[in-house]
């Protein structure tokens, strides 16, 4: 219980860090950040082969000390291609002609560097937070969330003095969970020497195994990835609701991170507890338990984060876009905040068949929705579409273990 008080308090400050940009009215910079960010996390899970879903369901050591060197052996390869690509925007914006690369508003080496900096920081954060979770290491979690949440808030405050560009609140969000992420492997006895020792050890076939044997969670998580992010990647299609769009979706990027990082590993803990058990009713009572804290959290955040509007943009804007935004707000967040407490529960129990065709049917639904609708009508659809499918995700759920036949010998090996 300590432990969920602190990892609390460390998330409270990480909500008001991402209110800070909001308060402070930098409506490009959170823009920039939302798109780049919902990127980033589209592509993260693929390229990490789905470990940070996988990992608390491992039953071997071993196994699970290669997951991880694997994917330290990918984030130092996307930093030396960060590296890179700092590099050429230097060079491009000193001697060549930056309107050639220019796409809107946005320039293509920014998006790109951006992007890179974010899923090196998820990236890493992922990887201590599942490690962490699966060692059933609580007070750990509770550090790394308040260590999060003390340099998000700094890092936000920082970001202020550099005004409304394009990196700012990009470069805080990155700041801050590089900088909670390496303390937490630091300050745990062992773990930083364990960690240099497994990624070392990983060759490129150790990576291409550990793809193989979760692709369908991969290709799950792109699916899930474009689904769960489509609200925020289709903002150059919501014409004048785009920056509008992008406060209330980044006010309720804050209840989802409560939800995934603090409430998430506590129900995770269960959930991974009882398939190892194969203790049915344990497993539906904290998979209740969770998507119940998560409805919670979804009212919450549909509510502050359209209020948020008003403040950014004055009380005339929030009356004309009211319907459009609350109700979108409304369904959205409770498809995908509702669910972000047991949103790995299917990896978890290893039934892999399901999460993939879930994923897929979702894909293809919002998928055909983005090539036919623009603005309000595209928001609204998305919002519908996922808040079904969130209904259907929880059932699912709740009938995995049966699904699964626990107890017998058939049951799939969950590495």
């Amino acid at each position: 219980m300590k432990a969920m008080v602190r990892a609390g308090g460390g998330q409270i400050l990480v909500v008001l860090a991402t209110l800070v940009p909001v308060i402070a009215r930098q409506n490009s910079a959170l823009t920039a950040s939302v798109f780049c960010g919902s990127v980033a996390g589209l592509l993260l899970m693929p390229l990490l082969a789905a470990v940070p879903a996988r990992l608390p369901g491992v039953r071997s050591d071993a196994d699970a000390q290669r997951m991880v060197g694997a994917c330290a052996r990918v984030l130092l390869t996307l930093a030396g291609v960060a590296i890179l690509a700092g590099i050429g925007r230097v060079i491009v914006f000193t001697f060549g002609d930056v309107r050639t690369w220019s796409a809107g508003k946005w320039n293509i080496l920014d998006v790109a560097l951006g992007v890179l900096l974010l899923m090196i920081a998820q990236g890493a954060y992922a990887i201590v937070v599942s490690w962490s979770t699966r060692q059933a290491d609580m007070n750990a979690i509770a550090r790394l969330r308040m260590s999060y949440g003390v340099a998000a808030i700094v890092a936000a405050l920082l970001a202020v003095l550099f005004g409304d560009g394009f990196f700012p609140v990009i470069v805080a969000s990155s700041i801050g969970l590089l900088v909670s992420a390496t303390m937490t492997v630091i300050l745990k006895r062992g773990t930083a020497r364990a960690l240099v020792e497994a990624t070392r050890a990983v060759r490129f076939r150790t990576y291409l195994g550990i793809w193989g044997s979760g692709w369908r969670l991969a290709l799950a998580s792109m699916a899930n990835g474009f689904t769960a992010q489509a609200a925020a990647l289709v903002l150059p299609a919501l014409g004048s609701l785009a920056e509008l769009w992008a406060i209330v979706f980044r006010v309720g990027g804050g209840f989802a991170t409560i939800m995934q990082t603090v409430v998430a590993p506590f129900i995770e803990k269960e959930l991974g507890a009882a398939t190892r058990t194969q203790d049915i009713e344990r497993f539906k009572r904290a998979a209740s338990r969770g998507w119940m804290v998560g409805i919670a959290g979804a009212i919450a955040a549909a509510s502050l984060g359209v209020l948020a509007v008003g403040y950014t943009h004055g009380r005339d804007q929030l009356i004309a876009n009211l319907l459009v935004l609350g109700t979108a707000a409304s369904l959205l967040f409770g498809g995908q905040i509702g669910n972000a407490p047991i949103s790995r529960a299917l990896s978890i129990v290893g039934w892999q068949h399901a999460q993939l065709a879930w994923d897929v049917c979702r894909l293809v639904v919002v998928g055909v929705l983005v090539l036919l609708l623009r603005g309000a009508p595209l928001l609204l659809s998305i919002g519908a579409t996922l808040f079904l499918f969130g209904i259907a995700f929880g059932l699912l759920v709740l009938r995995a273990p049966k699904a699964m036949q626990w107890g017998d010998p058939s049951t799939p090996s969950q590495n």
